[in-house]
């Protein structure tokens, strides 16, 4: 049975996040931050076996290149505390029927269901395969929190605050958290996807929070092989070294 889990985060400059550090490490490629010449290399990782970013038809395709991509983010943002990226991360299955294609298909479905990239923003989209011995398929999202301007020459000046959750119900308001949705929605996504191959196979939905109790310890111990939270701790301290070619 396939593990479905989705997490969301922000690459956040509070957080001694940057948005350069974190596009070279899905790509696992070079990028040079253009603000602090610092260059980040993550080559050597060896597990990407897909990289592509999403954008709008009317944007310069000079922004499918993620290092420029990554550095225009970081132009526009100004503020010591700024949110410069969504860093969506979803479990993708693992079953030997699926093939890489597969996987892809899932993620792009996911990807058109949230609506992003018709909505003006870029997301950079990467698939790492598990290491050996290990059943770890996972896509990693990066999603831009601006709009591209309608020439498509750069990004907004201006937040696309409208696109985040909204506060729905009465007198008992809640917010419907949007980890929660693409939570919901990968789902959806991975069980008609296997119907539509006329597989039994069924999504084992486990949660959202890797660090939540999440029930038998195989699906734990899987979980954690998806998610090195060891590892993600890590990109904040990269920023303060030069990751030199």
């Amino acid at each position: 049975m396939a593990i479905q889990f989705a997490r969301i985060e922000h690459v956040q400059r509070s957080a001694g996040a940057k948005a350069c550090c974190k596009g070279a490490y899905n790509a696992r490629t070079v990028i040079k931050d253009e603000k602090t010449n610092i260059i980040y290399n993550f080559q050597n990782r060896g597990d990407n076996v897909y990289h592509e970013i999403l954008l709008p038809d009317h944007v310069d395709k000079k922004f499918k290149n993620t290092a420029v991509l990554m550095n225009e983010v970081e132009r526009l943002e100004k503020r010591k505390d700024s949110v410069l990226l969504k860093d969506i991360v979803l479990a993708l299955p693992d079953d030997k029927e699926l093939t890489l294609e597969d996987r892809i298909i899932i993620t792009h479905r996911l990807i058109e269901k949230r609506e992003w990239v018709k909505e003006g923003l870029a997301v950079q989209v990467d698939i790492h395969e598990p290491h050996e011995g290990e059943k770890n398929w996972h896509a990693h999202l990066l999603v831009t929190t601006r709009r591209f301007t309608e020439d498509g020459k750069e990004l907004s000046t201006k937040k696309a605050v409208d696109l985040e959750p909204k506060i729905v119900g009465g007198k008992y308001r809640i917010v419907i958290k949007e980890d929660q949705q693409i939570h919901e929605d990968l789902k959806e996504i991975i069980n008609d996807y296997f119907k539509g191959l006329g597989l039994e196979n069924r999504v084992d939905s486990i949660g959202i929070n890797p660090q939540e109790h999440i029930g038998p310890l195989r699906m734990r111990s899987v979980l954690n092989q998806a998610m090195d939270r060891n590892e993600e701790r890590r990109i904040a301290e990269i920023e303060h070294l030069s990751c030199r070619l």
